[in-house]
């Protein structure tokens, strides 16, 4: 396949080039598309092979369809309306009953902020829907929408939007004293059905969730609400289960105490699955738990009432760096789960620019079937989203970066099937399958992998073999309390050595301070 080059809005990049975690050799990539420009990319598929992406530049929304290799089927613009300060995209693309996406989004114009859905089929007929004049005291002096604007999709095609209104904002001396947040249901015309208020939230920050309830014509919506139970900083979350006249059928309060993440503020970090109905949320791991693991993230699965039912540790730290700042997950018709973090992330600016990423593909209970990580030595990826693909494997939509020059770009690229079952075809796309952290560390050298039937040995430099053992666990601690200060080998092997089918499958550096 050709390689092309697009200068306007997005990246899709097919992993086909190879490299190690711990060669960290760089392969080009195949580029299918690329752009210059950071802006949001959202994925839907209309069938095993097509899909639709939107995307934004500086100028125009923009939806694309596409063959899954990359080959582009059409396009059409939607220039941003005369006078606009700002667009922000207040929901993921979605797939109405009739089987057009869905994309909703407001522009500022002045002092006014209106909000509107793009509504597109599969021949790129795009209509345009205004909520303006319908959604009363929308517009915030301060510009809060695009962190207080959540709009979700039902089953039926009618529309849930929850929003926080000019009157219930208020500010007393430079603080947030009192806010509220307002839900509006729309019928599929676009027609205002019912709306309800929640006042009296005092939380700082304010995120609401919300999702559709995927076994009725309902929603379910997590707020959080500041409390004494000295969790996640001062505020817990509440989750309530609403019927199709926003009816209250279930409330739990303080979820946060009955699942482990702190979920953080980001729309991707909590969803109700299509296919099963049951809530999966993905976050950091809050600082105020006793139990926290410093280098990981964790997921959740709970039930339709926010009770847990299991819950699995994902990596998003091999060095010193801030904790995970952005996780996602997605969901396939078989029920499998895709998740999706970001890897010793470090902020622009400062001395060092990791990003890298990790993924899990679970089953529907959270049970791991692979986990592999991405470093590249040449090229930060900084991962924003993830798709499940019909025929398995899953899309990443990342922010691309090169770690000498800090140019940037947005990319989407294919993770398939065969890279999550096969080792070979891992180290082939550029991902390890083990790894080995903190690095620099102390006492304590942890592998990871999801890898069956494997082995670690670790070598001082001299070559001489200091520590041997199985990995029964996905994530396995060594005691070095009685290593010297030093580097040392590590090689993970999978097989039975004792048969002669031991073969290495990772080896890396690890350095004790």
């Amino acid at each position: 396949m050709k390689a092309t080059r697009v200068t306007t809005l997005l990246a899709l990049l097919l992993m086909a080039g190879g490299m190690t975690m711990q060669a960290q050799e760089y392969y080009d990539l195949e580029e299918i598309f690329v752009t210059d420009e950071i802006h949001p990319v959202y994925v839907q598929y209309i069938n095993t092979g097509e899909m639709m992406v939107f995307a934004t530049n500086s100028e125009k929304f923009q939806f694309i369809k596409m063959r899954e290799d990359g080959e582009i089927l059409g396009t059409v613009d939607y220039p941003y309306t005369e006078g606009t300060t700002e667009t922000y995209l207040v929901s993921r693309l979605m797939t109405l009953p009739d089987g057009k996406k869905t994309q909703f989004f407001y522009e500022s114009i002045g002092d006014t902020a209106t909000l509107h859905a793009f509504q597109i089929d599969d021949d790129l007929h795009l209509t345009v829907k205004d909520y303006g004049g319908k959604m009363g005291d929308f517009m915030l002096d301060d510009g809060w929408q695009n962190y207080t604007t959540r709009a979700v999709v039902c089953k039926d095609g009618s529309s849930f939007i929850a929003y926080i209104s000019d009157s219930l904002f208020v500010y007393e001396n430079g603080f947030i004293t009192h806010k509220g947040i307002r839900i509006m249901k729309f019928d599929p015309e676009g027609e205002l059905v019912t709306e309800r208020v929640f006042r009296d939230l005092s939380a700082d920050p304010f995120v609401p969730w919300l999702e559709p309830a995927p076994d009725s014509l309902g929603c379910r919506l997590v707020v959080a609400e500041t409390n004494d139970y000295g969790t996640y900083s001062g505020v817990y979350l509440n989750g309530y289960v609403l019927d199709s006249e926003l009816n209250t059928v279930l409330i739990r309060d303080n979820i946060t105490s009955q699942i482990y993440p702190a979920m953080i503020e980001d729309p991707d970090s909590y969803h109700s699955n299509p296919y099963n109905g049951k809530i999966y949320a993905i976050g950091s791991v809050s600082s105020v738990y006793p139990q926290q693991i410093d280098d990981e993230v964790v997921m959740s699965v709970m039930d339709e009432n926010f009770v847990e039912e299991n819950y699995v540790w994902g990596m998003h730290r091999l060095v010193d760096c801030q904790g995970a700042q952005q996780n996602a997950i997605d969901f396939s018709e078989n029920g499998d789960v895709y998740m999706i973090a970001d890897m010793d992330f470090n902020m622009l600016g400062s001395s060092e620019l990791y990003d890298n990423f990790y993924l899990a593909w679970l089953d529907e209970d959270l049970n791991k079937k692979g986990e592999i990580y991405y470093h590249n030595d040449k090229r930060a990826l900084y991962p924003l989203s993830v798709y499940a693909c019909p025929k398995g494997g899953c899309l990443v939509v990342a922010s691309g970066s090169n770690r000498e020059t800090l140019a940037q770009e947005n990319v989407i690229f294919k993770v398939s099937q065969s890279i999550l079952d096969d080792i070979e075809e891992a180290h082939d796309a550029g991902f390890a399958v083990a790894v080995a952290y903190p690095n620099p560390g102390h006492n304590t050298l942890n592998i990871r992998t999801g890898l069956q039937n494997a082995r670690v040995e670790v070598y001082d430099m001299n070559g001489k073999l200091i520590h041997s053992q199985a990995l029964t666990e996905n994530a396995t601690g060594i005691d070095a309390t009685d290593w010297a200060e030093g580097v040392y080998v590590w090689k993970v092997y999978v097989g039975d050595p004792s048969t002669g089918s031991k073969s290495r499958v990772e080896t890396g550096k690890w350095i004790k301070e």
